[in-house]
């Protein structure tokens, strides 16, 4: 059973451009198909009262960017050298990928998948399992994991369908949870030089 939740897959964008069209749906009794689509990153910002004198050269450099309401403006964090630590980046995964899961017949086999940059910069995808309690599988060298597309979840011995199992998947809501506004979520990181 494909789902998101709370603290399982589900997230906010806030006033983040976080935002993922990627969609895991069950094909098959023991295939998971990752559609095609993409993954916008938030980068790491802080939202501040736009102001002229501060932000506009900041914005003209490509270092901040004002937000749809104009009166703000989302700062990138910087690095000793002035220029943008990480800003928001669209990963787009061109096809579909079919995640070929498996069970084990004494140990409980766990699987888990991430959208993923390969040795070449493709954007892929990188399913990772394990048996019973061994450790996860380091990143491959030459990778560089974007985001968790699929969560953990375990595969008992003996399972010949994952309809009944609990996967939760990445899903990305715009804007803000319910009861919650900017005012709550004011920062998306606090390690901006004073000022900015």
């Amino acid at each position: 059973m494909i789902q998101s939740e709370p603290h399982n897959g589900l997230i906010y964008a806030g006033e983040t451009p976080l935002a993922c069209s990627i969609e895991v749906v069950q094909q098959g009794p023991m295939t998971l198909v990752i559609r095609a689509g993409s993954f916008t990153t938030t980068g790491e910002a802080a939202i501040r009262r736009y102001d002229t004198a501060t932000h506009g050269a900041l914005v003209a450099a490509g270092k901040a960017e004002r937000l749809v309401d104009a009166a703000r403006v989302r700062v990138w964090l910087q690095d000793i050298n002035g220029q943008p630590v990480q800003k928001s980046v669209a990963h787009a995964l061109a096809a579909d990928f079919a995640m070929l899961v498996s069970d084990n017949p004494v140990l409980v086999k766990s699987w888990r998948a991430a959208l993923a940059l390969d040795p070449t910069g493709s954007v892929t995808v990188l399913p990772q399992s394990r048996l019973g309690s061994d450790p996860w599988p380091v990143t491959p060298p030459g990778w560089d994991v974007i985001h968790t597309i699929v969560y953990n979840f375990d595969v008992p011995p003996g399972t010949v369908t994952l309809a009944p199992i609990a996967i939760y998947v990445v899903t990305v809501r715009p804007g803000f949870p319910p009861g919650t506004g900017p005012e709550d979520w004011r920062h998306q990181s606090a390690r901006l030089p004073v000022g900015l």
